[in-house]
């Protein structure tokens, strides 16, 4: 093949190269990073009130929303990054022969399988005893376990149980079991009835 050729077809493999990078060039080259796809919602709900049920059949938990938006990744299949953005929730967590807990935020997040519920900014829960005497926990972020009645926080959190005030820095409870243990920094205030 004469010299030539080889030369006539370098420059128009470079030409096509230059224009293939001119229309569309690589975030390499332009510095620029990937963004992920934009979230669009699945699907969404006003004024929802679902229920769910273990395998036994006994409701294990209600939630209660003025709106749930629920993002997928890729439409008809499930995925790990999937999840539903909460408004207003109002989560009741049933526990066998005990009180309900219940719990409200003003914003929450749940994963892909409902199994973690993240509720934040201004989470309230609470329980009445036998005696009528409500059980209180406030917190800024609680996280759910639905499929295990288990709460955690590492945030700040007050427990009020009549008249007995309990701050401290992170919360782990059990609500099946009815454990609670707080993690650190735990200071409390005790009133005594005269």
């Amino acid at each position: 093949m004469p010299k030539h050729w080889i030369s006539l077809l370098l420059l128009i493999a470079l030409t096509v190269l230059f224009l293939v990078f001119w229309e569309s060039p690589p975030a390499l080259l332009t510095g620029a990073k990937e963004t992920s796809k934009p979230e669009f919602p699945a699907a969404y709900m006003i004024n929802s009130h679902s229920q769910h049920f273990d395998k036994t059949g006994h409701l294990d938990y209600e939630i209660k929303a003025a709106k749930v938006v629920h993002y997928q990744a890729t439409p008809g299949r499930q995925q790990d990054s999937d999840h539903a953005d909460i408004t207003s929730p109002e989560i009741t967590l049933h526990t066998q022969g005990r009180k309900p807990w219940h719990l409200r935020a003003k914003t929450g997040r749940s994963n892909s399988d409902g199994s973690q519920i993240i509720l934040t900014d201004d989470v309230q829960g609470w329980q009445e005893d036998d005696d009528g005497q409500r059980n209180e926990l406030n917190t800024d972020e609680l996280v759910i376990h639905t499929k295990r009645n288990y709460v955690e926080t590492d945030k700040a959190v007050i427990i009020n149980n009549s008249g007995h005030v309990i701050k401290a820095i992170g919360l782990e409870a059990d609500l099946n079991k009815e454990t609670l243990r707080l993690k650190q920094r735990v200071r409390g205030v005790h009133e005594f009835e005269q």
